[in-house]
């Protein structure tokens, strides 16, 4: 609908609201390129989206009080599992804003894959690059950071991961 807009409607500040919020819809939408971001883990190391590339990604967003995303651990745990050594990663974004709380969640869950957050919650920087309203969220990227499938959950990873990786 809003190609349809014309001039002033397109200028105005709805018109021009409305197109960031297309722009940001499109960085969870399948077939597009996911945005490069760049989070620190619990030790402070750095790590950016772009450097997954090659690999196909499992972008997980969470959070360490979320009961359904911690349901989801042992199928990413399964996942990682059998399809790492064949080119599977994941990177997980905790959108904790206690640190504490995280670095408890990390230590019980022992998950063996990047773990970032800048302990900011929904106001955490890469909030601002994906409209992640509600959690669990997942994003797959192919090789290229392209999304291909959004929100598998349970062993919908694996039947998809199946698929990708013979």
């Amino acid at each position: 609908m809003f190609q349809w807009l014309k001039g002033d409607a397109r200028q105005s500040f709805f018109g021009k609201e409305t197109a960031k919020s297309i722009e940001k819809l499109k960085s969870v939408t399948v077939g597009y390129t996911a945005p490069d971001f760049t989070v620190p883990d619990s030790s402070g190391k750095l790590y950016s989206l772009r450097t997954f590339r090659g690999h196909y990604l499992l972008v997980d967003f969470w959070a360490s009080w979320c009961g359904p995303c911690k349901g989801e651990i042992p199928y990413l745990k399964e996942a990682y599992t059998r399809f790492h050594d064949k080119g599977f990663r994941i990177l997980s974004v905790s959108l904790d804003d206690k640190r504490d709380a995280w670095m408890n969640a990390l230590h019980t869950f022992q998950m063996p894959w990047p773990q970032v957050s800048d302990v900011n919650g929904f106001h955490s920087v890469v909030n601002e690059l994906y409209p992640i309203p509600s959690i669990p969220k997942t994003l797959l990227l192919d090789p290229e950071g392209k999304i291909i499938a959004t929100d598998l959950r349970g062993h919908a990873l694996d039947q998809r991961l199946e698929q990708l990786l013979k």
